[in-house]
C-alpha cells in the first residue's frame, strides 16, 4: 500500500514539477520574445526615423523634384511619384513602412501661409478627420504623412451615390461642428487680392475674355457674402482626390486652404469639383441639414443659392490660381480654360 502512495505521489509530483516548469519556460519565452521584439521594433523605428530625419533635412534644403529623387536612388529608398497638382507627392517605402511625402512647390511658398495649415492639420487629425503626419514642416512647407493602406480617393461616381454622400456629409457635420480653434480666417476675396498681386501680366485676367469685366464686377459684389455669418472650421478643398476612403473610413486630406468659413462653401466644392448631379447635390444638402441646426428646411433656397454664389466665387479664384501658376512655368493644360467656362455658366444662373 504504502509502495502504492509513494508511486502516486511521485506520478502527482512529476506533473506538478512538468506544469510549473512549463509554466516558467513559457513566461521566460514569452519574456525573451518580448525583450527581442521590443529590441527589433526600436531598431527598426530609430532606423525610419534617421531615413526621415536625413529625407526630409534634404528636401527642406531643396525643393527640386529632380534632385530629390536623386537624393532617393542614392540611399536606396524605394519610392514612387503618385501625382499632385500643387505640389509633388512621392510614395515612400521606408523599411518596410509607406510614407506620402509632399516636395512644396516654391511658387506655393508665397500662397499658402504654413503655419495655419500644420495647427490646422493637427487638430483635424486628432479629431480623427484627418491622416497621421509625422512631420509638416510650417517653413519650408515640407510634409510627410502615413500611407494610407487600402485607400483610394473618391470617384466621381461614388459622389453621386447616396451611401457615399451620407459618409460626406457626417464628416462635414463633424468638421463644422468641432470644437477646432482655428486661427485664420479663409476669404476667396483676400485669397483673390494676394494671387493677383503675385500676378506680373494682369491683363492675362482681364483679356482672358471680353466679358470678364462683368464677371469681376459680379465678383466683387459678393464680397460681404459672410458678413453676418457665424463662422466655423472648413477643408476648403475638398477635391475627390482629397477624400480618401479606407474600408468604411472616410478621411479628408491636404489641409493646405483650411479655416473659418460659412459649412456651405464646403458643400459647394464638392458639388463642383465633384461634379454632382442636381439629385446628389440635393441629397447632400439635404442630409447634412438634417444633422444640424444651422439650416432648416424652410432655409434651402436660400442655401442653394449661396451655394451657387460660392461656386461661382470658387471657380473665378482658381482660374487666378492657375494663371499665377502658369507665369512660373507650370502647365494645367485647358484647366484654366474649364474654371472660366464653369464662372461664366454659373453667371447666367445667378439671380
Amino acid at each position: 500500500m504504502q509502495s502504492i502512495n509513494q508511486s502516486i505521489n511521485q506520478s502527482i509530483n512529476q506533473s506538478i514539477n512538468q506544469s510549473i516548469n512549463q509554466s516558467i519556460n513559457q513566461s521566460i519565452n514569452q519574456s525573451i520574445n518580448q525583450s527581442i521584439n521590443q529590441s527589433i521594433n526600436q531598431s527598426i523605428n530609430q532606423s525610419i526615423n534617421q531615413s526621415i530625419n536625413q529625407i526630409v533635412g534634404f528636401v527642406k534644403t531643396c525643393c527640386k523634384p529632380e534632385e530629390v529623387f536623386h537624393f532617393l536612388h542614392q540611399h536606396s529608398i524605394p519610392f514612387s511619384f503618385i501625382g499632385g497638382m500643387t505640389n509633388q507627392n512621392v510614395l515612400l517605402n521606408i523599411s518596410g513602412v509607406k510614407f506620402v511625402l509632399r516636395i512644396p512647390n516654391a511658387v506655393n511658398l508665397s500662397l499658402i501661409n504654413r503655419e495655419y495649415e500644420a495647427f490646422n492639420n493637427a487638430q483635424a487629425y486628432r479629431a480623427g478627420l484627418n491622416v497621421e503626419t509625422p512631420v509638416l514642416d510650417a517653413k519650408s512647407g515640407v510634409k510627410l504623412t502615413r500611407y494610407l493602406e487600402n485607400s483610394k480617393p473618391l470617384s466621381q461616381i461614388q459622389l453621386n451615390e447616396q451611401s457615399c454622400l451620407s459618409q460626406v456629409a457626417n464628416n462635414l457635420y463633424r468638421l463644422h461642428n468641432s470644437e477646432f480653434v482655428f486661427r485664420n480666417v479663409f476669404s476667396v476675396f483676400d485669397e483673390f487680392r494676394q494671387y493677383f498681386s503675385l500676378l506680373e501680366n494682369k491683363s492675362a485676367f482681364f483679356q482672358a475674355d471680353p466679358r470678364m469685366d462683368k464677371l469681376s464686377t459680379v465678383f466683387w459684389q459678393f464680397e460681404n457674402i459672410n458678413k453676418d455669418l457665424i463662422l466655423c472650421p472648413c477643408h476648403n478643398d475638398l477635391v475627390p482626390e482629397n477624400m480618401l476612403l479606407q474600408d468604411d473610413r472616410l478621411f479628408f486630406i491636404d489641409w493646405e486652404y483650411s479655416g473659418l468659413n460659412d459649412p456651405l462653401f464646403d458643400i459647394a466644392t464638392i458639388i463642383e469639383e465633384g461634379n454632382l448631379s442636381i439629385e446628389a447635390a440635393d441629397f447632400l444638402l439635404e442630409t447634412y441639414c438634417n444633422q444640424t441646426n444651422k439650416y432648416h428646411k424652410t432655409e434651402f433656397q436660400i442655401a442653394h443659392k449661396r451655394l451657387k454664389i460660392h461656386r461661382f466665387c470658387q471657380n473665378v479664384l482658381w482660374f487666378l490660381w492657375t494663371k499665377v501658376k502658369e507665369e512660373h512655368g507650370e502647365n494645367f493644360g485647358d484647366y484654366a480654360l474649364k474654371r472660366l467656362d464653369a464662372a461664366f455658366k454659373l453667371l447666367e444662373e445667378l439671380p
